[in-house]
């Protein structure tokens, strides 16, 4: 099924991340065989949603892997354009904000398909 949709685990496709749920439901030797086994994996994360356990180390984990292939640009702009810079914190991270009279420059992470989305931008 993933692979008719275009989400294989194949270079160049959908990053793909396995959470092991339930961790807390194990006892605690199954619970350390299969934190051991995904701590030597770079694509799995063992949690329990019921108390909480590793929901941090994926939310740092899903963060990593959606900001694979950003670039850091710097951005600069008219201080009124609150279009523009809108977008650039609703589409990327802004790292740095600087305003100096009416010019604001911004470092942002952002990806470079969104990078030409804002070029193309009227």
């Amino acid at each position: 099924m993933l692979a008719e949709i275009g989400a294989t685990d194949e270079e160049g496709s959908v990053p793909m991340i396995e959470a092991w749920n339930k961790v807390d439901a194990l006892d605690p030797e199954a619970a350390a065989v299969l934190r051991a086994e995904a701590a030597r994996r770079d694509d799995a994360v063992v949690l329990s949603a019921l108390t909480g356990e590793g929901v941090d180390e994926l939310r740092r984990f899903v963060s990593d892997r959606l900001s694979r292939g950003a670039r850091v640009r710097t951005v600069r702009l008219a201080a009124s354009d609150g279009a523009a810079i809108a977008w650039l914190h609703q589409h990327g991270e802004v790292l740095a904000s600087d305003a100096t009279g009416e010019i604001v420059s911004l470092d942002v992470r952002i990806s470079d398909v969104d990078w030409a989305r804002f070029e193309a931008r009227e």
